[in-house]
């Protein structure tokens, strides 16, 4: 085991500019994603909060989602958007919408009645409920 690490340390080492450049890409895909999934998602999760006929279907199908493999997604997306970064990016993207989405809806849908009483109660809009009350609380 001493001697993989050691391995890989000379490696690192000896082609450092190299494993510097995929460092950096490897950081950027995944910031770049995770900001997508969380544009895509979050809206997605206020929605079917928000909106009973959509919930079921969409949490079904990001439940569905999770069961497939990051490769299966790349696999599928290579005859359409060939091998690099924008594959990469697109299937780290749609595996990141799923948890996100699922975590969020949960987050808002099981926020306690009491507060978000308190908070209609002291005049809070729909906007003011959501933004200062649900999505604070489900983060």
């Amino acid at each position: 085991m001493f001697s993989d690490l050691a391995q890989m340390v000379t490696y690192i080492q000896d082609n450092q500019d190299r494993f510097l450049e995929l460092l950096y890409e490897h950081v950027q895909l995944t910031a770049i994603s995770v900001l997508i999934a969380i544009l895509i998602a979050v809206p997605l999760a206020v929605v079917a909060s928000r909106f009973d006929l959509l919930a079921k279907p969409l949490t079904w199908l990001a439940a569905i989602g999770q069961t497939i493999p990051s490769i299966a997604i790349l696999g599928l997306m290579l005859p359409f958007l060939g091998t690099g970064f924008v594959p990469a990016l697109f299937a780290l993207t749609i595996r990141a919408i799923l948890p996100i989405f699922l975590n969020g809806y949960v987050g808002i849908h099981s926020t306690d009645r009491a507060v978000v009483d308190a908070a209609r109660g002291m005049g809070a809009s729909d906007a003011q409920l959501l933004l200062m009350v649900e999505l604070p609380l489900a983060s």
